[in-house]
């Protein structure tokens, strides 16, 4: 054996050596991003050169264990490289399964003919001595160059892919990964060489030799700069800790990635478990509203869930992304729950309203007040004047010649129409005051909490309220009575508002009741609670209009409101008052029969006294 054989065999058992360490080196860091295929890598020329190590000391033409086991080694690196280069990219190849099958049917194929010695890999087989070394020297079969062209196009799309890495890396990112081709490049130099036998050692093999190089680039490239793997883990906690549902997509409108809180908001949408690779617009096909916004290209919007996903609404920012050229790639979407700023919104945006309204309804009533006092006075002293006139006309009527009897009879007509019209103007004039003491006292609701409580009576408070409705009862042909309990506990309550309340609701009942019908209000004990409540036999409500008779200046039947002076503020009025005082108010009602409207409200528990037997 000459010096160079020995220099040769010697070269190759320490990197056989340094082979074995590295490979526990990489081991250890295997979860970093491109670690475990660098442990493929490695893998696979350390059985590349340690089985060639082996071969070189017991050569035998017909025993190839040896050199069929490097030649595994040789055809699994290309998939190893390319796996890698693929993760620097930022894909994982493994996890598309048909890809990899595809990629894997050369490599099987060149292993099994090689282990079963066809002429498709090798021809003939002869030993030869260089150097002072026995070496297998085989004459390749014609499937060698088929899978040789096959593993460079490999090589080629791995080089492509870490290029292209370099190209659109950060400054310190560029450095590392230009390492990695640099690895790379080392590799194909040394297996060029060997295939065009242009190595000055030829036949032995100088591929090998470049082995620990190689694995020394990488391994720097990896973990010196450890850009590769601190980035992608600092970007994942940065990218999952933000609030808002951030989703990328591409041209073609793919997902590329997505965040926590992007899983969280879309994946109701669908029942997959991941997002990656899938179309937005397949994700949001049961989103319709999200789906239009997105394929009209706007930048920003609002958007609210389908309503079987409860009400919640996002604001969405689009981004458009570019390539280091600057043409279009892809879309950020910022998805941002503004739920709680646009109930935040609307909130502060009716306490305004309120205080706007409060405002208005103050000074008006301050600049209607004595108008309406001058019209009240006007309307008492013309019905005043006007009975008189009558007065006075029919005592002079029987004194006056009768030439003069339809003149007496005109003027007491004309009297009496007078009388008449002073008493509208004087009942609209308190209509209008009505009105404009239930705005009040609704505003005043509205923004004040004060109420002044004491231990209320709720049978004497109904009673005097049915007595003082009792004429326009009767005005209206519409029987009013009552049914109260005996013993009804008293409630804690605020005396002129529970007045206000009950007042409101047997204005309602008489307002929206025909001509012979009737309204009792009622009193009795539930349990814990006093209820009071006010039947009518009335025109009744549909149920479609019986959820908004809550609402401020809602009328059911605006013509009938008119003419009976309503303003749709009563009923409003009174579920504020009984909410404020911590009850319920409810309402039982059928079209053309009639309605129910009771409340309830918490009874004061009075202890009895014990009497004690003289």
């Amino acid at each position: 054996m000459t010096w160079v054989g020995a220099a040769y065999l010697i070269v190759l058992g320490l990197s056989t050596i340094l082979g074995m360490a590295l490979v526990g080196v990489a081991l250890r860091r295997r979860d970093l991003p491109g670690g475990a295929p660098l442990v493929a890598v490695i893998c696979c020329m350390l059985v590349r050169c340690a089985a060639y190590l082996i071969e070189l000391l017991a050569a035998d033409a017909d025993k190839l264990l040896w050199y069929n086991l490097r030649q595994a080694g040789v055809v699994a690196l290309p998939l190893a490289v390319l796996t890698l280069g693929y993760e620097v990219y930022r894909q994982k190849i493994w996890t598309h399964w048909r890809l990899t099958a595809l990629l894997s049917i050369v490599p099987l194929i060149t292993l099994l003919l090689g282990f079963v010695d066809l002429p498709l890999v090798r021809e003939f087989t002869t030993i030869d001595t260089v150097f002072g070394l026995r070496v297998i020297v085989t004459q390749r079969g014609p499937w060698i160059a088929i899978s040789t062209v096959y593993f460079y196009f490999i090589y080629t799309i791995a080089l492509v892919l870490l290029i292209e890495s370099v190209r659109s890396a950060l400054p310190g990112h560029r450095t590392q990964v230009g390492m990695l081709v640099v690895g790379l490049l080392v590799i194909l130099t040394g297996n060029l060489m060997d295939l065009l036998a242009a190595n000055p050692i030829s036949p032995l093999r100088s591929g090998v030799l470049l082995f620990i190089p190689a694995t020394v680039i990488f391994m720097y490239g990896l973990y010196r700069y450890q850009q590769l793997g601190m980035l992608p883990v600092a970007r994942e906690h940065v990218f999952d800790a933000i609030a808002d549902a951030v989703i990328v997509v591409d041209f073609a409108g793919r997902v590329l990635d997505s965040n926590q809180s992007a899983r969280r908001v879309f994946g109701p949408l669908w029942s997959g478990e991941r997002m990656i690779g899938l179309s937005i617009m397949d994700i949001v096909r049961e989103w319709p509203e999200f789906q239009e916004q997105l394929e009209s290209g706007a930048a920003k919007f609002d958007v609210a869930y389908p309503e079987y996903l409860g009400q919640t609404t996002f604001e969405v920012d689009v981004t458009q992304l570019a390539d280091v050229r600057g043409h279009p790639a892809g879309r950020v979407l910022l998805v941002n729950d503004v739920t709680a700023q646009r109930a935040a919104f609307n909130l502060i945006a009716e306490r305004e309203r309120i205080l706007v309204l409060q405002r208005f309804i103050r000074d008006a009533s301050h600049d209607l007040r004595t108008p309406m006092s001058v019209l009240q006075s006007s309307a008492y002293l013309t019905r005043r004047l006007a009975d008189r006139q009558v007065a006075t006309l029919a005592g002079l009527h029987p004194k006056l010649p009768a030439i003069y009897a339809g003149v007496i009879e005109e003027a007491i007509d004309l009297s009496g129409k007078m009388r008449d019209r002073a008493v509208a103007s004087d009942d609209a004039a308190k209509r209008l005051w009505s009105i404009l003491s239930a705005m009040i006292e609704l505003s005043e609701l509205d923004t004040s909490n004060v109420l002044e409580r004491d231990n209320i009576d709720l049978n004497e408070l109904v009673s005097t309220i049915v007595k003082a409705r009792v004429e326009d009862a009767e005005r209206r042909t519409v029987a009013l009575s009552t049914e109260l309990a005996e013993a009804l506990p008293p409630v804690y309550a605020d005396r002129q508002r529970l007045k206000r309340a009950v007042d409101a609701l047997v204005l309602n009942a008489l307002q929206f009741n025909r001509e012979g019908g009737k309204v009792v209000v009622r009193t009795y004990r539930d349990g814990p609670s006093v209820v009071m409540e006010v039947a009518d036999t009335g025109i009744g409500i549909s149920p479609a209009d019986q959820p908004k008779v809550y609402d401020r200046f809602f009328r059911v039947d605006r013509a009938r409101s008119t003419e009976s002076g309503g303003a749709g503020i009563g009923l409003s009025l009174a579920k504020a008052i009984i909410d404020r005082h911590g009850g319920a108010i409810e309402l039982e009602s059928e079209l053309g029969v009639g309605s129910t409207f009771k409340f309830k409200l918490p009874a004061v528990i009075v202890p009895e006294l014990e009497t004690t037997p003289a």
